[in-house]
């Protein structure tokens, strides 16, 4: 079960990537929120270069996916890639798929000129994605806490 990987257009996989995003949702969502994809938003960063969208398959089948939104940072001069969302299939998170996906994102960074890339991990949920994050020398330099209001 060998993935390949590759940078594609949001317009491309909206509607594959649907049934990958309920799957996600369910997996590592907001509890007691419901899943909302705002398809606007995702089309126009698309359509001005500032969304960058890995995707991961299987013999065409889209199994996986590393979006970032890609901005200059507003305290550094630095160009940024801000994670917005990562999912492997369950039955694909063996061997070397995700450090695949993982990698293919960073040197899709590295084409556009980012110096910044920032992505967070699931501490209850992604010890995986964790063990990717530092194989490929990611630092865990933050926190991130969350409380839901209202």
């Amino acid at each position: 079960m060998s993935i390949t990987c590759q940078c594609e257009l949001w317009k491309d996989i909206r509607d594959e990537i649907r049934p990958l995003y309920i799957e996600h949702w369910k997996e590592m969502g907001l509890t007691g929120s419901e899943l909302l994809l705002d398809d606007p938003k995702y089309a126009q960063t698309d359509n001005e270069g500032t969304l960058l969208v890995v995707t991961a398959r299987d013999r065409g089948k889209l199994v996986g996916y590393f979006i970032n939104f890609l901005c200059r940072h507003p305290h550094y001069d630095l160009f940024t890639a801000a994670m917005d969302v990562y999912y492997l299939d369950p039955h694909y998170r063996r061997g070397t798929n995700g450090l695949k996906l993982f990698s293919e994102m960073e040197k899709e960074c590295k084409k556009r000129k980012v110096g910044l890339m920032l992505a967070t991990a699931r501490m209850d949920r992604s010890p995986g994605a964790q063990s990717i994050f530092s194989m490929l020398g990611w630092e865990n330099t933050r926190l991130v806490f969350e409380k839901k209001v209202n």
